[in-house]
């Protein structure tokens, strides 16, 4: 079977009349279909590829479960700034938070705000590097979330 290429319309092509245009060239059916992606592949190669889709499929999974620990923490935290507000200025361990808690009187907004703001980019810092470079992305969402169910283990028995 003879199949034809399609010429590619670039920005040369849309000034020529059809008559100006190169002859579509004829191309047999192995070649079509090596372009195309519809190869005959062997029984190693199909393996192969089902156990590197079955392990990026878990590897998502797995971070994804990173990522709410990271994000579940951080709204339990939050939650309990706000729960105990009014005893904040003086239970707050954090420098940085003492200092914005006594820049605007023991206020907690914004405290709160900045705090819910620094998560927000980690968490967007975190899937991005995950996108990029998937095994960075998941060694530092374990180191986040084991640091995140410490202070969770802090924040429950403390």
């Amino acid at each position: 079977m003879i199949a034809t290429r399609e010429t590619s319309r670039n920005y040369r092509d849309v000034r020529r009349t059809p008559s100006q245009l190169p002859p579509k060239r004829a191309v047999d059916s192995s070649a079509a279909a090596r372009d195309s992606g519809n190869r005959d592949v062997g029984p190693l190669e199909f393996v192969e590829h089902v156990e590197t889709t079955v392990l990026r499929h878990q590897s998502w999974w797995r971070f994804l479960g990173l990522y709410a620990v990271i994000a579940g923490v951080s709204t339990f935290d939050a939650c309990l700034a706000l729960r105990y507000r009014a005893e904040l200025i003086y239970t707050e361990l954090n420098f940085v938070g003492k200092y914005l808690l006594r820049l605007v009187d023991g206020d907690p907004t914004l405290f709160l705000s900045l705090k819910f703001l620094g998560t927000m980019v980690t968490l967007g810092v975190l899937m991005h590097l995950y996108q990029f470079r998937p095994k960075w992305g998941l060694t530092v969402g374990t180191a986040l979330a084991t640091f995140q169910l410490g202070l969770l283990a802090f924040l429950m028995l403390a």
